[in-house]
């Protein structure tokens, strides 16, 4: 199966996210455990399980506004997926 570039693009984002959230809060410069188990889990999942999802909302919740700042472009590019959809989906 060959994935979209937004799809690529969107794995890319979680991965970053995760790595943002684990260097501030857990301090080490690989990933821990607990987050190299979410960054495994997270790009193969749509609909997360009950824990999981809170464990990637709170990942969201802290990376998502420290994004514009660390990574510009993928965040333009997330902001503008909505709006790219509504003009393909009119063509």
């Amino acid at each position: 199966m060959n994935e979209s570039g937004r799809i690529r693009r969107e794995k890319k984002t979680i991965d970053v996210m995760i790595r943002m959230y684990c260097r501030t809060h857990h301090g080490a410069p690989i990933l821990c455990d607990e987050c190299s188990g979410l960054l495994s889990y997270a790009p193969r999942k749509i609909c997360y399980s009950r824990t999981m999802r809170e464990d990637v909302r709170r990942v969201m919740r802290f990376s998502g506004p420290r994004m514009p700042a660390a990574h510009p472009l993928l965040s333009i590019l997330h902001m503008l997926d909505p709006f790219r959809a509504n003009v393909l989906s009119r063509a």
